[in-house]
């Protein structure tokens, strides 16, 4: 495995029975398929704006034509499903067997033969991929480290998906905020739940921190409310940049990386 350079590791204070939580987190992805195949996310307004405004937003920019890409931790295929036009290959994978069966079985019954033939769908444990180094040309994971129990599990994960990177890749990664201004999204996961199991409240500098000690360098930094500032075009730029420090406080953070080379 290729050895990154970065910070020594920093001590946690996470204390969880860590058995308990992944349990957690098997009981309620096995719940979660089962509903997204009878009534998913992917015709909900709310759900697709909010996920174009964070998780696709940092993708802005970056070309995907004739592209590898892997995306860590499937549920529904909503990802897959939209830019499965640009690549040459999507290989979507997750811990859970039945989260990727379902995800599977949506992609074939929905997408037409030639598209579908560029995804693949396959069991993997984040912590320990099957890929050889420098395997992808794009690493992604939309709200899903979190949900791995154990800093240290979360930051191998993270490696991992850097190892898999060629040189000169790019990784994106978002995550719930610990400081966020969603109050009561905050109180409900402050206690180390949700409900998709047992969840990790980041903080923006402790993302970034993680990313770099995988050799990244960190391009971009962002939220939900990133996108909103955009809106009001009406606004001048220098009241935008005055709102720019409410980007740190949004429900959910990311950032756009990129592996040297």
């Amino acid at each position: 495995m290729t050895r990154f350079p970065g910070p020594a590791p920093k001590m946690s204070m996470e204390a969880i029975d860590l058995d308990k939580a992944r349990d957690q987190v098997r009981q309620a992805y096995t719940a979660t398929a089962v509903r997204v195949s009878e009534r998913g996310f992917r015709d909900n307004p709310t759900y697709i704006a909010t996920k174009a405004l964070v998780d696709w937003d940092l993708l802005e920019g970056i070309d995907l034509r004739g592209r590898e890409v892997l995306n860590v931790g499937c549920l529904e295929p909503i990802d897959e499903m939209h830019f499965v036009r640009h690549v040459r290959r999507w290989v979507a994978i997750d811990v859970h067997p039945d989260v990727v069966r379902m995800a599977d079985k949506i992609a074939r019954e929905e997408l037409p033969a030639d598209l579908y033939a560029r995804l693949a769908f396959q069991v993997e444990d984040a912590t320990r991929l099957s890929f050889a180094d420098g395997s992808f040309d794009v690493a992604l994971s939309y709200s899903t480290i979190e949900h791995i129990p154990g800093v240290d599990e979360r930051r191998a994960a993270l490696k991992e998906m850097a190892r898999v990177l060629r040189p000169g890749g790019h990784m994106v990664v978002t995550v719930p905020n610990k400081f966020s201004t969603f109050l009561f999204a905050h109180r409900r996961n402050k206690a180390g739940s949700s409900d998709y199991g047992y969840c990790h409240l980041y903080a923006p500098g402790e993302l970034k921190d993680d990313l770099r000690a995988c050799g990244l360098e960190v391009l971009r930094f962002s939220s939900e409310w990133h996108g909103i500032l955009t809106l009001p075009s009406f606004l001048p730029g220098p009241m935008k940049n005055l709102l720019f420090p409410l980007v740190y406080f949004g429900e959910r953070i990311g950032c756009l990386a990129r592996k040297p080379g």
